[in-house]
């Protein structure tokens, strides 16, 4: 009875969240997250050849190219969010294309920097995808990405908190991934959640297992509800190194990966 009640909330979950990226609807937070890490690859593009892998809506392609970035390329699966992408983003500058993160339809070595957030996590191909990067990195390319922390975005269980991801990561499963098609690699973390923070992870419990439409009924039982958040986790949407994170973990992984020395490519 209980697995087939789980199977149920993660079914009800899932079209949730497939309507909501069906229709671009992404909350607040996640926007900030995500255009706080396009800040932190847009110090490092000044002058650049960019690809930004899932690009979505443009948003960060924006502001890779008002940081100075020469020419930013952004290639996404959702002919629906680069259709909102061509029309808002006005630079000459931005191309995007329709293109899957697994077989870009480039030359080998036509970008210095390729950015891809959020992206890992929702690929069964990954390694297909991180060869990919290697191949169309320059000599001297950088790689930054993000995905999210699995001991921390979905503790407790064996599969992701998310029914839209196929693989989370810990740290050392990412770091061994990496290290296989990447030279020199820094980790940085973002959103910091204390590890004695149990109202994080009861509300982890509580998203698990009451997916989105139950909780809009909960939310209007109990007024504030749907907004609950831990009063102790430091949601702070900067980036910082991993080093110097001494009491607790980080939501979200981000790596900066250089180009092998000895790549094939």
């Amino acid at each position: 009875m209980f697995r087939r009640l789980r199977r149920l909330f993660r079914e009800e979950s899932r079209k949730s969240q497939a309507e909501a990226l069906h229709t671009l609807r992404f909350s607040q937070r996640a926007l900030e997250s995500g255009l706080a890490r396009y800040r932190f690859a847009a110090s490092m593009v000044s002058g650049k050849l960019v690809l930004d892998v899932a690009c979505g809506k443009g948003y960060g392609t924006a502001l890779l190219l008002k940081n100075g970035a020469r020419r930013v390329v952004g290639v996404d699966i959702s002919e629906q969010a680069l259709d909102f992408a061509r029309k808002s983003v006005f630079h000459n500058g931005a191309d995007f294309i329709l293109a899957d993160a697994s077989g870009l339809p480039f030359k080998a070595g036509s970008f210095q920097i390729i950015v891809s957030f959020e992206t890992l996590e929702h690929l069964s191909k990954s390694e297909e995808f991180l060869s990919e990067v290697v191949r169309n990195l320059s000599t001297s390319g950088l790689f930054i990405l993000s995905t999210p922390n699995r001991r921390v975005f979905s503790p407790f269980f064996r599969s992701s908190y998310s029914p839209l991801h196929k693989k989370e990561y810990t740290l050392g499963e990412l770091a061994a991934l990496l290290r296989r098609f990447f030279g020199k690699i820094d980790f940085f973390g973002q959103e910091i959640i204390f590890r004695w923070d149990l109202l994080h992870y009861g509300q982890r419990l509580y998203h698990r297992f009451f997916p989105h439409r139950m909780r809009e009924g909960v939310g209007r039982l109990v007024p504030g509800a749907r907004g609950f958040r831990s009063p102790f986790s430091r949601r702070r949407s900067g980036i910082i190194p991993l080093s110097e994170i001494h009491r607790g973990e980080p939501m979200y992984f981000v790596a900066v990966a250089t180009k092998p020395v000895l790549s094939k490519w």
